[in-house]
């Protein structure tokens, strides 16, 4: 159809894959553009630097790594709209909503996940275990627990 597709990863960094490889796999190598520059304004998320310029007109498709709520991925799609990006799906490794987060629930044509499980979420302010342990139970190493402990004013 002559259409990029526009991937759009979200806090992560993609492998590369060398275009010699595409071609083997019958891809053409110039078909797919990433753009992996958004940024947060408050909670909003918008492109910046002429990228909405990139995302205008064409056919998106949204990359996750994890999926929780689901409130991320949405705001990624509402920029992706906002720029005049037509999104046509959302790929991610893990769903971990247990099936609550959906494509009806985020207002596209397909959500496909290579994992799908049910995690339980606990709200922070109700978290026993921070309770109980305090800052010292929280791991900065991965995850967004530096971010919390600083928020809180902990670190």
């Amino acid at each position: 159809s002559g259409d990029f597709v526009t991937m759009l990863a979200t806090d992560f960094k993609p492998v590369t894959i060398t275009s010699v490889r595409l071609q083997e796999r019958g891809m053409y190598p110039h078909a797919l553009e990433k753009v992996v520059y958004k940024i947060k304004v408050g909670t909003k998320r918008i492109f910046k630097r002429g990228y909405d310029k990139v995302v205008k007109g064409k056919k998106c498709l949204v990359v996750e790594d994890i999926i929780n709520s689901g409130a991320t991925v949405q705001k990624t799609i509402k920029a992706i709209r906002d720029a005049g990006g037509d999104v046509v799906g959302v790929g991610a490794l893990c769903n971990r909503s247990g099936g609550t987060v959906k494509g009806e629930t985020l207002s596209v044509p397909v959500l496909h996940s290579l994992l799908n499980i049910r995690m339980r979420m606990i709200k922070e302010d109700v978290c026993h275990i921070c309770r109980e342990k305090g800052e010292k139970s929280v791991r900065t190493d991965l995850g967004k627990g530096k971010e919390f402990l600083v928020r809180k004013g902990l670190l």
